[in-house]
């Protein structure tokens, strides 16, 4: 794989048409959600609908660890074309679809393609773009990711209202054809592997791979089922925790000891702190990013009233916040040339902004929503762009885009546990408020309550929906307890890392003497 850096020339045409790439990829997260009670009900498949989400997050977060070894083997440009030409696939699948089940496969090889995207994506710029300049790249990377997942449901709704719902995936299309071809352009001077492509296959760690694949998805599925297709305690949910246990113990085993090229090398978790820190970080942020995005929507709709529509608008301030401060953050990594004052300053104000949220009430006003996700949302892009330069300084130049994909992927993988976790804590709580600020709570307005069945819950009378709003606001604090526990350890993992300094002459210096 070529590593040599791109004059600017090419890396900015490069940066812009890696920024169509991962706009499409997080446009599609969440242009989907909107539709989902539509395609739920041409399909008459309400009670599978979830799986649409499902096997996209589970596929997603199963091949994310693959595609940085498979770069360093096949080059940059082949896997991102190869993520691509999968996302694409499995969006014309999805768009074509007859049923459910053929939805839910086109979502499951879409998956596959989002997973690249978003790692390729991030690893290109980590190989090509200069240490002390990366930041800003990935900032703006960073800022793409989140202009798409902003307008995602607002054209999602849009299609879904005055088109049809299978305008979300055409839309992909067009989209991928125009990021296909720019990404070919500007890379069309990467010098070709010095190999065969028998060589190169016969480098591929077939082993490593079926275990990585089978214990993510032997970890994700109870997650999704846990609970909901069965229950906690059942013979099927406990035995794939047990699959997953075995499988993992194996994986490491085989990456540590036998595999010749593993997918997940054991130096890259010796040769510096930083790495294995950066990675733990990037789990429990990851759990806290969805769960933000997951249930402070669901706090304005369930607790304070907001139509679902409102409920977007005023959580857009959040979003476009994560943008300014990715940027910002990449410009001031790259002009004082240090990182770890952007992660703990970024951790902080995180951690404030999910602390501020617990004092919501359901009368809080708009100004109070808004800011206190401002104050998150600065953090939160500070953090994120903060903790992806410390795991590259401490990082050798070959492994770059393995370090870079395991970020991702532990993100992802944390994303997927935060969603389930901050599920059971949300129902355990409501269990708890709702008896406290519902008199006389039956087991009937429990049960809807949870389910947010609306059929039954309309016909209460004010007082006791007002109740009801008041015992979700009260749950959801307990979701943001969780989110500042596991933001706030996740800061004190960035405190944690140490200083790589970021110039060329010391960051080569680390990489020759791989210092400890």
């Amino acid at each position: 794989m070529d590593t040599s850096h791109l004059p600017k020339r090419i890396l900015i045409p490069l940066c812009l048409s890696l920024c169509l790439c991962l706009f499409m990829a997080s446009l599609d997260q969440t242009i989907v959600t909107v539709a989902l009670p539509r395609i739920a009900s041409d399909f008459n498949a309400l009670a599978d609908i979830s799986w649409v989400g499902s096997a996209f997050l589970i596929t997603s977060t199963a091949f994310q660890g693959l595609y940085g070894k498979c770069s360093t083997i096949f080059g940059y440009k082949i896997m991102i074309l190869f993520a691509m030409f999968f996302f694409l696939v499995g969006s014309l699948i999805c768009a074509l679809s007859t049923g459910i089940v053929m939805l839910i496969i086109g979502r499951a090889i879409a998956g596959i393609g989002g997973a690249g995207m978003q790692s390729m994506c991030q690893i290109i710029i980590a190989v090509v773009c200069p240490i002390q300049d990366r930041s800003l790249y990935q900032g703006i990377l960073g800022a793409a990711y989140m202009v798409g997942t902003t307008i995602g449901p607002l054209i999602g709704g849009a299609f879904t209202d005055h088109l049809n719902w299978r305008w979300a995936f055409y839309i992909n299309l067009p989209i991928g054809a125009v990021a296909a071809i720019a990404v070919t352009s500007v890379l069309r001077h990467q010098p070709a592997p010095d190999t065969t492509w028998k060589e190169r296959f016969a480098r591929i760690d077939y082993l490593g791979t079926l275990l990585l694949l089978g214990w993510v998805v032997a970890f994700l599925l109870p997650l999704s089922w846990g609970g909901s297709t069965y229950p906690w305690n059942s013979a099927v949910i406990i035995s794939l925790f047990c699959v997953f246990g075995i499988l993992f113990v194996v994986f490491v085993l085989v990456q540590w000891k036998y595999s010749k090229e593993p997918l997940m090398p054991a130096h890259i978790f010796t040769v510096h702190r930083n790495p294995p820190l950066i990675f733990a970080a990037s789990i429990l942020s990851g759990m806290c990013i969805l769960g933000i995005m997951y249930y402070v929507p669901i706090l304005f709709q369930e607790g304070m009233g907001n139509s679902a529509t409102i409920a977007g608008v005023k959580f857009i301030p959040f979003m476009v916040t994560i943008i300014i401060s990715s940027v910002t953050a990449g410009v001031v990594i790259n002009v004082f040339l240090v990182y770890r004052p952007v992660i703990c300053l970024g951790g902080v104000l995180a951690t404030t902004g999910a602390g501020l949220m617990t004092l919501w009430t359901r009368d809080s006003n708009v100004g109070t929503q808004i800011g206190f996700l401002i104050v998150c949302g600065f953090g939160l892009g500070w953090f994120l762009q903060g903790i992806i330069i410390s795991a590259q300084a401490a990082s050798r130049k070959e492994d770059l885009p393995v370090t870079t994909g395991l970020i991702s992927f532990c993100r992802s993988l944390g994303g997927a546990i935060g969603v389930t976790v901050f599920g059971t804590v949300f129902n355990n709580a409501l269990l708890k408020t709702l008896p406290e600020d519902v008199p006389d709570v039956s087991e009937t307005i429990v049960a809807a309550a949870l389910v947010q069945n609306q059929s039954i819950l309309s016909t209460l009378s004010d007082a006791t929906k007002n109740a009801i709003a008041d015992a979700n606001v009260d749950a959801l604090r307990y979701v943001f307890y969780a989110i500042i526990a596991l933001m706030g350890a996740s800061t004190l993992l960035g405190f944690a890392t140490g200083h790589v300094q970021l110039t060329k002459e010391e960051l080569e210096l680390i990489q020759e003497t791989e210092e400890a």
